[in-house]
């Protein structure tokens, strides 16, 4: 996450809690990064939810209206979960694509504690998303 300027929300000092630790990141690609950055995107989707037990959900979408801006929500078991899935090789695959200037404004991240419970939720193909922030 170090092409990151915007982060709303924090890192909590909470140790431990039944409700999942979640990210909203929305980013807008250079048009002619966009293919590097979807299938950078879908692999880390698909690594993260094959080899990361306490990942529970990493859903990504493309805006409707814009083929350049894209948002990823992703859900860990907790905060800790989220950290370690931070110093996974899908992580420097992040970092080195960030390193190349991809972006049209630095992305924005948004870190909370869902009020539900931790469960693990399959990709669905053909979803329609709606992004309320």
């Amino acid at each position: 996450f170090s092409c990151i300027k915007t982060w709303v929300g924090a890192f909590s000092s909470v140790p431990f809690t039944k409700q999942p630790y979640c990210i909203n990141l929305t980013c807008k690609v250079q048009p002619d990064r966009r293919d590097d950055f979807v299938n950078l995107i879908k692999d880390n989707q698909r690594l993260t939810l094959h080899d990361e037990s306490e990942a529970l959900q990493y859903v990504v979408g493309q805006d409707v209206q814009d083929e350049t801006r894209f948002y990823v929500h992703e859900q860990f078991t907790s905060e800790q979960a989220f950290f370690y899935h931070k110093t996974t090789p899908l992580n420097a695959n992040w970092k080195a694509f960030c390193a190349t200037n991809p972006f049209i404004d630095s992305p924005t991240v948004s870190l909370y504690h869902g009020t539900h419970s931790p469960v693990s939720v399959p990709v669905r193909d053909g979803a329609y998303c709606v992004d309320v922030t």
